[in-house]
């Protein structure tokens, strides 16, 4: 998909995936901040999160509206981890090495 603004063009990346980033259903992921909160992937696109289904921004927004924080819009991918990295740093990885 390419978009435009003004005199610059860009193709736009694909919506997050776990499948993106080769994470496997079933496994927890970890809140970047608390390495004791977690959320279980549940499907291509959602997770368990305090027990029910929902996204990965919707669940950091969550968390990040309990420390105070009040924001509208969340990139879900850098507040979880999976084995030690950012969805989103490994997402990146797993691009550049593709």
């Amino acid at each position: 998909m390419t978009s435009e603004i003004g005199d610059f063009a860009f193709a736009r990346r694909p919506s997050f995936r776990f499948s993106l980033a080769k994470i496997p259903l079933g496994v927890k992921l970890h809140y970047a901040r608390n390495d004791e909160i977690t959320c279980k992937v549940i499907d291509d696109k959602a997770v368990e999160f305090r027990g029910k289904v929902t996204s990965l921004s919707a669940a950091a927004s969550e968390l990040l509206c309990e420390s105070g924080r009040k924001q509208t819009q969340v990139q879900g991918p850098i507040y979880w981890l999976y084995e030690g990295e950012t969805l989103e740093e490994r997402r990146q990885r797993i691009e550049t090495e593709a």
